[in-house]
């Protein structure tokens, strides 16, 4: 147990993976009540700092599932440019020094904080506008805002006579 929540990736995905799910059939087998939830939170809590986030708001359900975004994660970060990777370490060495203090997770069925995250996220990773949906680029200009609108309700009065 020991060493399943001391481990952190060092190399690449596939390298952690494999140790991991060592670890999580060792631990399985001397208590077999431990959840997936658990080993899924411990298993993106060992990512590292650049796919962690990415991995997290995917909110995956299964240990499968979690392996495989992790690994479409590490390729995107390989694949891109090495100006972008050094950009996002330093900011990552910068946050390490100073205290952070970390904001408590969404998690699922919080409401509309939670599915507007989880769009702006879509979006983000596909390029688009937060606002608009088209694709982004730093000349862009959301297109037709839209327009007010006034929903109102007329209602007459009407008085009924009962005769006897």
């Amino acid at each position: 147990m020991k060493a399943l929540l001391q481990l952190k990736q060092s190399g690449v995905v596939e390298e952690y993976i494999q140790e991991f799910q060592k670890l999580v059939y060792q631990v399985s087998m001397f208590n077999p009540h431990y959840g997936t939830i658990f080993f899924i939170s411990q298993f993106i809590k060992g990512l590292k700092f650049e796919l962690q986030g990415t991995v997290e708001a995917h909110i995956p359900d299964t240990l499968e599932r979690a392996y495989l975004i992790a690994k479409v994660q590490q390729e995107i970060f390989d694949a891109a440019p090495r100006n972008a990777q050094r950009q996002y370490n330093r900011f990552d060495t910068l946050a390490t020094r100073t205290e952070v203090v970390p904001k408590a997770p969404l998690k699922m069925g919080m409401g509309d904080l939670w599915k507007d995250r989880q769009l702006r996220e879509y979006r983000r990773a596909n390029g688009e506008c937060f606002k608009c949906e088209l694709k982004y680029d730093p000349t862009h200009v959301c297109g037709q805002k839209k327009a007010a609108t006034l929903n109102a309700i007329e209602t007459e009065e009407c008085t009924v006579m009962l005769s006897k």
